[in-house]
């Protein structure tokens, strides 16, 4: 789910996924890589990759809720 929403959130609204993250000018570049990533999520779950390609989203989902704990 963290792949779905961090690879749509830049190509469904820009403008709020540049508040959270800052103001990018190659936006090109932030549509690339959010469509990579949901491309990766599809590839997984066809099987057609490895699920350790996404490994890395246990480690952000730790910092999101470091963070989220921070806020508190």
């Amino acid at each position: 789910m963290y792949y779905v929403v961090s690879g749509a959130w830049p190509l469904v609204h820009i403008d709020s996924f540049q508040k959270v993250t800052g103001r990018n000018t190659d936006l090109w570049l932030v549509h690339t890589v959010g469509l990579l990533v949901l491309i990766e999520l599809v590839y997984v779950l066809k099987r057609v990759i490895s699920p350790s390609y996404l490994a890395d989203a246990v480690v952000e989902l730790g910092f999101i809720g470091w963070w989220v704990a921070s806020l508190a």
